[in-house]
C-alpha cells in the first residue's frame, strides 16, 4: 500500500489551526494510508522541525508520498477535496 507522510504545523494560540487539525483528523479517521505527525511550533521539537522546513506561518501542512520527491504544501486550511487530491497525487 502506498502511504503519504503528512506533517501538520500548528500553534496552540493560532485561531485558524483548529480547523486544519480537524481536517487532518477527519481524513485520517477515514483512511489508513496516511502517516501523520503533528508539530506544535511553540515547543522545541516543533520549532526545530519548522525551521528545517522553513515554516513561516501556521497552520501549514506538508504532504509527501513515501519515496517521492514532490512535496505538496498548504498554508492555511485547504478544502477537504483539495487535501484529498494532494494525497492522491502524492501516491501516483
Amino acid at each position: 500500500m502506498k502511504k503519504t507522510k503528512v506533517e501538520l504545523f500548528i500553534s496552540l494560540t493560532c485561531p485558524h489551526c483548529p480547523s486544519a487539525r480537524k481536517l487532518v483528523n477527519e481524513v485520517i479517521s477515514e483512511r489508513d494510508d496516511l502517516d501523520v505527525e503533528e508539530f506544535i511550533v511553540n515547543t522545541p521539537e516543533g520549532n526545530n522541525r519548522a525551521k528545517e522546513l522553513d515554516v513561516k506561518s501556521v497552520p501549514m501542512i506538508f504532504l509527501q508520498g513515501m519515496g517521492k520527491k514532490d512535496v505538496f504544501v498548504f498554508t492555511g486550511t485547504p478544502s477537504k477535496g483539495r487535501f484529498l487530491e494532494a494525497v492522491r497525487l502524492s501516491q501516483s
